[in-house]
């Protein structure tokens, strides 16, 4: 299932993007359906529906992750980044003005998701 699919990929889907995807589905399959043409949507009962007939999913909010959490933290990855840092700053030659410390810098490599669709835990 695309829904499932997505969210191991750390891409989940909420039901707004469902919805989307359900109306732009029907359209290039020619499938007749009540979807509203001005929204461009599926509508709010038909994603009820859907969540009946899949009952393994539910809405859920995600913890925020970082990407460095997601790419693996570890020594080849560190290297691999800092052997690029290098030949950058060796082709460009940026002056020491435009390097900046990120972490102090107020930007966030954290992202915060709203709902998504997830597939819920096996009963134990």
């Amino acid at each position: 299932m695309h829904v499932v699919e997505m969210q191991s990929r750390f891409y989940g889907i909420g039901l707004l993007e469902l919805r989307r995807i359900a109306f732009e589905l029907a359209e290039q399959n020619g499938i007749v359906d009540p979807f509203s043409r001005v929204t461009k949507l599926a509508g709010t009962d038909w994603a009820a529906s859907f969540l009946r007939r899949y009952p393994e999913l539910s809405l859920r909010h995600p913890e925020p992750t970082s990407m460095s959490r997601l790419s693996g933290f570890n020594r080849v990855q560190v290297n691999r980044f800092y052997t690029l840092l290098k030949a950058e700053l060796v082709t460009k030659k940026f002056p020491a003005q435009r390097i900046f410390n990120v972490d102090e810098s107020g930007i966030t490599m954290v992202h915060t998701p709203g709902k998504i669709l997830a597939k819920k835990a096996a009963n134990k």
